[in-house]
């Protein structure tokens, strides 16, 4: 996809068609690749700081932000990749990205996945902070909610993530208000 690219359109629900399965795999794959190869960088010395690997959890990103709409906002931590991936973003991306290259999302001011394009890709950058995504998703769904905008919202949390006030509050806020925000 060219930067200026929007997400792809979901299949129907309950579409499993041969062609969004092989979709489904080259995504789940792709994000195996790009980690085993960041991992390479990382123990060779290339990738500073840490190196964060959602092995084993693929299906989880990439089933996700396959089945948001365009319109839809996502805010993927840093085991997420194949849900930036799916959003557009391409393996160079990532990796000038970790190698802080300027010609990276972030223009190599960060080592990491910290890059977004919410209003293009409808992707949040990623907030280090445990538990911090839960209530900025939450409060722009509300935001969505309150000028009739139909869009939802979706990050993904950890464990460590449930013992932070911002996800106690955001949650709450979320379930207060009723709006359409995923929680992963």
């Amino acid at each position: 996809m060219s930067p200026k690219s929007t997400p792809r359109k979901p299949a129907p629900a309950g579409d499993l068609s041969p062609a969004l399965q092989l979709e489904m795999y080259r995504y789940l794959r792709l994000q195996r690749a790009v980690e085993e190869r960041a991992e390479k960088l990382y123990k060779g010395g290339h990738i500073h700081g840490g190196n964060f690997s959602g092995r084993g959890q693929e299906a989880i990103s990439v089933g996700t932000a396959l089945a948001l709409e365009p319109q839809d906002k996502v805010a993927p931590m840093i085991r997420n990749l194949g849900a930036v991936l799916v959003r557009g973003y391409s393996a160079k991306d990532i990796f000038s990205s970790f190698l802080a290259k300027a010609t990276s999302p972030n223009g190599g001011k960060d080592n990491s996945s910290h890059f977004g394009d919410v209003h293009g890709r409808g992707v949040v950058a990623c907030i280090s902070m445990l538990g911090t995504l839960v209530p900025v998703m939450t409060g722009m769904a509300l935001a969505a909610k309150l000028k009739k905008k139909p869009i939802v919202t979706l990050t993904y949390v950890g464990d460590g993530t449930t013992s932070t006030g911002e996800f106690h509050e955001g949650l709450n806020i979320a379930a207060l208000y009723q709006v359409p925000f995923v929680l992963v």
